[in-house]
């Protein structure tokens, strides 16, 4: 493989590694019923139930999100152990600064 492809994989994998940690924080909260309690923007949020769940779901996904950060982690060190590539190493320097980062 080319020194630009391997750049190119090794980039993506990065990204991956980095990203996949945070959609479950980006998804999850999109599909929740309690957040049509939320008035529009300029106007000021009442401290009410809807809210303190909200963030309490918030919170709780937060924490537990190196759970997330362990799937790559995982992955690219398998693939490492396997062979060395660009893409496990890409997946598990994603994964290690996602779980460093919390």
């Amino acid at each position: 493989m080319s020194l630009l492809g391997t750049v190119i994989l090794f980039t993506c994998s990065l990204l991956v590694g980095i990203a996949l940690p945070r959609l479950p924080l980006l998804i999850i909260p999109r599909f929740s019923v309690i957040e049509s309690g939320m008035r529009p923007y300029p106007e000021p949020q009442p401290l009410d139930e809807h809210l303190i769940v909200q963030l309490m779901m918030l919170r709780r996904l937060w924490r537990l999100s190196f759970l997330f950060a362990l799937l790559p982690l995982g992955l690219g060190l398998l693939v490492l152990w396997q062979q060395p590539s660009a893409f496990g190493f890409g997946l598990f320097l994603g994964g290690g600064w996602s779980l460093l980062a919390r």
